[in-house]
């Protein structure tokens, strides 16, 4: 049997392997499904469990992403087929 600290330091090693290019696959498709000006507007914050965490700046882009979550979500998982929700949050977007 491992060592616990061998087998914490394996799944640590797997996460990050995982993470950036994970995220860096999201934030690329993302910018083909949204035009420029909701860019500034947008920012993906994480992916936990399929669950794909969202930070617009205001009210009103919350409002116009919820209205094209459905069609965001079906676009993406085309691409990136682990993303199994999105949840679109006001939060800090620079």
């Amino acid at each position: 049997m491992d060592p616990l600290k061998a087998i914490v330091h394996r799944v640590i090693e797997n996460l990050a392997a995982k993470g950036p290019e994970s995220q860096n696959k999201i934030q690329r498709v993302w910018h083909t499904l949204l035009d420029g000006p909701a860019i500034r507007h947008i920012k993906i914050v994480r992916l936990i469990d399929g669950k794909l965490i969202v930070h617009v700046d205001s009210s009103a882009w919350l409002y116009q992403m919820n209205l094209n979550k459905h069609k965001l979500l079906e676009r993406l998982q085309e691409e990136v087929p682990e993303v199994k929700e999105i949840f679109f949050k006001i939060g800090k977007v620079t």
